[in-house]
């Protein structure tokens, strides 16, 4: 179904996951943690990618928004649930305003990028730029 939506957009993938006509819901910082998550570089084009790695996306997307979920939602600045509580999701992401930090998976300085206006981190290890036609 990901892949139907999106699969043939010239976007950089993490700006094509903000499309809500495609995918609602999915906010910035869902879709970066989700391609750290699925080890997908955030500046490919959407239609570069293989359906193994829109799998793989699709069940990390799952996995990103549940954890955020379980922790209370994601408090930046000023978010706060229907009992007025902040959420803790803050604490548990990967890479999301991490940029210049060590990753948490393999130790590499994490790398900022801004892409349609919106900011976004990614490891240059976990996460290469693709040097195939088709990312995997």
């Amino acid at each position: 179904m990901l892949a139907e939506r999106l699969g043939s957009s010239r976007r950089p993938i993490r700006d094509a996951l903000l499309d809500q006509e495609a995918i609602a819901g999915l906010g910035n910082i869902y879709a970066v943690e989700a391609l750290f998550a699925a080890g997908i570089f955030p500046l490919v084009e959407a239609q570069r990618l293989h359906a193994s790695a829109w799998e793989r996306l699709a069940g990390t997307i799952v996995t990103v928004l549940q954890r955020g979920i379980d922790n209370g939602g994601t408090t930046l600045k000023d978010f706060r649930n229907v009992e007025g509580e902040v959420g803790r999701n803050q604490d548990d992401l990967r890479v999301y305003g991490r940029a210049d930090e060590a990753c948490p998976r393999c130790g590499a300085k994490l790398v900022g990028f801004v892409s349609g206006g919106r900011s976004g981190a990614y490891c240059p290890r976990c996460q290469p730029r693709p040097r195939t036609r088709l990312v995997r």
